[in-house]
């Protein structure tokens, strides 16, 4: 039996792994092979797939079915011809999450949608529940099929592209954060690209609860009014608590350092609330609750302290790849901002940072692709200087700061420009700010 996998990032050679041991003979496509990091997985792995090249006239009827990684869109030529002869198209997620039995939480969101999925999976733990981020955080859902416990509780973080095709009724409880516009460059409209979050609503078990940010309830309500119960909006502020939570916004001096616990720590009061609601699911103590926050530890590329240089803190924001995800970073970290952004354009309009940037950033540094766009659209609000490259921007933000000020990496774009990823891209700048330290502290 064969199959055929398009796209061979993480989900694709999960599922090329998982696949092989129930006996199929692999195939893959990927555009972009020379320019992924597979020879560690050719190397390690049981079985050799077969690559297949950019040949239109592919018979796909040789494959039991076709397997579409997240990043795929329906325009694609392959995902496109196979649409079109009405071959058995699955996904990754949706392979998975019909197969998977175990109690399941689902978030989605424009940002902040990996930090809740980690955080919740460490709230079920600290309440020795099992709790295991799976999906687009954590482990892949193939991976996870492979050593699977019915004990634990799945915490899936799912991306748009994910919840496109996804259709079964399989969470008892859904998250959908703040959206804002993001993948411009593969949804025609911020609406279509809201209505591929949305679907997560139709994934919710009977009985179940989909909680939604306040903004984007409000925002779309009249789109999402139909779903009845199955919906319920965040409350914007803590005295939506009952009166009898210590969470209650009193000046109860327990309730000060767990708020300033909370700042600190940077988790925003939405997750506060999911925790909650969580916390009351499960029989989770408010104890517990405050353990969990207290000892979580956020991760990598997300408002993350690199180093100070001389009174000059540097912080790695890499995972900003949008422009909504950039103004939280600046508001997050008040003034005197010297600001890296730039990369691959996803079709984004960067005009609403010339309202935020003035009063907090003092000037901007540009990378990439997009760094005449962001320019153009900063024009008379402040200054940018396009740089080379990342390392060249590091340094003459560095070179500008004055201490007591932030060199902040905060993109706003894809990294694909000029990096594999992300992680890739906030990993180069940590090394070079390392090496900057070594040269002007040594």
């Amino acid at each position: 039996m064969k199959i055929l996998i398009v796209g061979l990032g993480k989900s694709g050679i999960s599922a090329a792994n998982y696949f092989h041991t129930l006996g199929y003979e692999i195939y893959c496509y990927d555009k972009n092979l020379e320019q992924l990091s597979i020879e560690k997985w050719l190397l390690s792995s049981e079985f050799k797939p077969q690559f297949i090249d950019e040949n239109k006239s592919l018979d796909l009827a040789i494959f039991e079915f076709i397997l579409i990684s997240p990043g795929i869109a329906k325009t694609q030529w392959i995902y496109k011809k196979a649409l079109e002869e009405n071959r058995k198209i699955i996904t990754e997620a949706s392979y998975a999450l019909s197969i998977l039995n175990q109690r399941k939480i689902a978030i989605t969101g424009s940002n902040g949608k990996t930090t809740a999925t980690l955080f919740i999976a460490h709230l079920l733990n600290q309440a020795n529940l099992k709790g295991k981020a799976i999906g687009n955080v954590g482990i892949p859902f193939c991976d996870y099929l492979v050593n699977q416990d019915p004990q634990d509780v799945l915490v899936c973080e799912l991306s748009s592209y994910q919840l496109e095709t996804l259709e079964i009724k399989t969470f008892e409880m859904g998250v959908i954060l703040q959206i804002t516009p993001d993948h411009m460059d593969r949804y025609s409209s911020f609406k279509e690209y809201a209505f591929a979050k949305f679907n997560l609503i139709k994934c919710i078990k009977e009985g179940g609860l989909c909680y939604i940010s306040s903004p984007t309830y409000d925002e779309f309500y009249q789109d999402i009014k139909s779903f009845g119960n199955l919906i319920k909006k965040i409350p914007e502020e803590f005295n939506s608590f009952n009166q009898n939570c210590y969470l209650q916004l009193t000046k109860n001096h327990e309730y000060c350092d767990f708020l300033l616990l909370l700042q600190e720590k940077a988790l925003g009061f939405e997750l506060l609330y999911l925790a909650k609601q969580i916390a009351a699911s499960f029989n989770i103590g408010d104890e517990i609750v405050k353990e969990a926050i207290s000892t979580f530890k956020k991760p990598e590329h997300r408002l993350e302290f690199v180093d100070k240089i001389q009174e000059i803190v540097f912080v790695n924001d890499s995972k900003a790849t949008n422009v909504e995800s950039v103004l939280y970073a600046i508001q997050m970290l008040g003034k005197n901002i010297q600001l890296i952004v730039g990369g691959r354009d996803k079709n984004l309009c960067f005009d609403p940072w010339a309202d935020h940037f003035p009063s907090r950033v003092e000037k901007v540094f540009a990378i990439g692709e997009c760094a005449e766009k962001i320019k153009s659209s900063l024009h008379g609000a402040l200054e940018v200087e396009i740089c080379k490259n990342l390392e060249d921007a590091v340094e003459k933000a560095f070179l500008y700061a004055k201490p007591k000020s932030t060199v902040l990496l905060s993109p706003g774009c894809a990294s694909f420009d000029s990096f594999k990823d992300y992680k890739h891209r906030g990993e180069s700048f940590k090394q070079i700010v390392t090496a900057l330290n070594k040269r002007y502290s040594g």
